[in-house]
């Protein structure tokens, strides 16, 4: 499943075309892509230490075109497309956590 999104994600319309999976009763959810930097804080850490808030987490990691379905010990690296799935109220967090 993960490498059928990377093949059908489009750099620019991510989050639009992730969006549509969610229901419409539950606005506050938003999907958010973020490339890693090699200076961001989460670079070279693998996700369980990576202090993301309580609802957000990172639902795929797009990579050389292909898909990962991250696990506490996934290494993440600069370059790394992450696909959010968070609450509106920890969006800002999660953000400037892994693009600083």
């Amino acid at each position: 499943t993960a490498d059928m999104l990377a093949e059908v994600v489009d750099e620019e319309a991510v989050e639009d075309s992730l969006r549509k999976y969610f229901p419409a009763e539950n606005p506050g959810l938003v999907v958010k892509e973020i490339q890693l930097h090699p200076k961001s804080k989460a670079t070279n850490k693998e996700m369980w230490e990576v202090p993301l808030p309580p609802k957000c987490l990172v639902a795929c990691i797009l990579r050389n075109g292909k898909g990962i379905i991250p696990q506490g010990n996934t290494r993440l690296k600069a370059g790394d497309r992450l696909i959010l799935l968070a609450v509106m109220s920890d969006l800002d967090e999660a953000v400037a956590l892994l693009t600083c």
